[in-house]
């Protein structure tokens, strides 16, 4: 590759409810694998700085890599909220790496789930995105973030039982016992219109465990909720 020294791949990937970096050695063997913080540039590139080169900073211990070698190393990165060329540029210069490839986490993704093969990836976390390739073309549809995009992910899950949860308060729709739940976490509305203000994705995304788990047992606003992600989807 062009880079004298020990040599290092690493694999990166992050998003709204945390990151993952992977490492291999020269030959391609995988080394091992370390979690960190949350990851989407958009929400927070300061954060998401942060995290990704605390998780670099954790493997490298764990597995005897000194600063010199990641110095010599290369790196794919593919993060939630990395949407422009300015974005990949400063993540990658923010990086210890001789060489860094980075872009959003739909690319990442699509080539994890299959390869070079034709097919379609739904993939549903803090956020969610669609991806579809047919004969060498590929589109996307969502991953634009949540405050215009990622329906059906578990951020919009918790933001959409929160929506619901004021109406039902309102008097417009009936009250269930998520809704009720939802409403003890913060006391009354205004206490949640202040959650709901500061609230990251992955805060909200935090709150569809209990959605997912409600419509399971049938709670009708639960279901309202699920049924339009799915709807969706």
């Amino acid at each position: 590759m062009g880079i004298a020294g020990t040599l290092y791949i690493f694999g990166i990937d992050g998003g709204g409810t945390g990151c993952r970096v992977a490492v291999c050695d020269q030959t391609g063997t995988r080394l091992g694998e370390t979690s960190g913080g949350p990851a989407n540039f958009s929400t927070d590139h300061t954060s998401t700085i942060a995290n990704v080169r605390a998780a670099i900073t954790k493997i490298a211990s764990d597995f005897g890599i000194a600063e010199t070698d990641l110095n010599t190393s290369v790196a794919r990165i593919g993060l939630a909220g990395i949407l422009t060329d300015t974005d990949a540029a400063a993540m990658a210069g923010a990086l210890p790496f001789a060489k860094s490839v980075v872009t959003d986490d739909r690319d990442t993704s699509l080539a994890g789930a299959l390869g070079s093969a034709d097919g379609v990836l739904a993939a549903i976390g803090t956020g969610t995105f669609v991806a579809a390739r047919s004969k060498g073309a590929v589109r996307y549809f969502g991953g634009w973030g949540l405050n215009l995009s990622d329906q059906a992910s578990g951020a919009w899950l918790g933001r959409k039982a929160l929506r619901q949860t004021v109406l039902a308060e309102d008097g417009l729709v009936p009250h269930s016992d998520l809704t009720h739940a939802l409403l003890a976490r913060t006391t009354d509305l205004p206490g949640m219109v202040d959650f709901a203000r500061d609230a990251s994705p992955a805060d909200f995304g935090a709150l569809a465990r209990d959605v997912i788990d409600a419509a399971a047992s049938g709670d009708k606003n639960a279901r309202h909720v699920v049924q339009k992600g799915a709807d969706y989807l």
